[in-house]
């Protein structure tokens, strides 16, 4: 198990996660779709993954020990990288949606009262749930950018409970099926 999670596979997609939430963010503030940019940052970002080392100029965002180990080939490189726009893609285009869940979700909550990075991590997770990625696997990896980018100490543990809401409601509404209208 241990060695599973040192194949870069594992690492590439949460090194695509980050990237996907840079964008995210970035489009929270400035709203927009998937744009010509944002391609751009992807690209570079992910060809550094396999050629030199990380330039001076990257973050602490991309820290060279949080990127994909191993040997990283050209099919991996397109395969995460089609991962984090397909991701963005997700989580704008179906923002409305997503943002009803989680206002049912969270309680005592508006999302405009909620930081840009848990609101945004928060938002990524439910899109990525709803493109098939087993919820769990979604929610521990909303909890590691929130560790890595939430406004405090209290982010992954704020955004474990609203997605675990999420996805028990998604769980009963399953259960019993779609409900009569009103």
């Amino acid at each position: 198990m241990a060695n599973e999670i040192r194949k870069p596979g594992f690492r590439g997609r949460s090194f695509a996660r980050t990237i996907a939430f840079q964008i995210i963010c970035e489009h929270d503030v400035n709203p927009g779709g998937l744009t010509a940019l944002d391609d751009d940052y992807i690209r570079a970002k992910f060809s550094e993954l396999s050629g030199a080392d990380a330039s001076d100029e990257d973050d602490a965002l991309l820290a060279a020990e949080e990127r994909p180990r191993g040997k990283v080939s050209s099919e991996d490189v397109a395969q995460w990288s089609d991962f984090a726009r397909t991701l963005i893609r997700a989580t704008l285009s179906g923002r409305d949606a997503v943002d009803r869940q989680l206002a049912e979700a969270s309680e005592n909550w508006r999302l405009d009262r909620m930081s840009l990075t848990d609101r945004n991590i928060l938002r990524m997770a439910v899109a990525e749930i709803g493109l098939g990625t087993p919820a769990a696997v979604a929610i521990n990896e909303a909890v590691e950018l929130g560790k890595k980018f939430g406004r405090d100490a209290e982010s992954p543990k704020f955004i474990n409970g609203i997605l675990g809401r999420v996805v028990q409601e998604q769980n009963r509404t399953s259960d019993e099926g779609p409900l009569p209208p009103q």
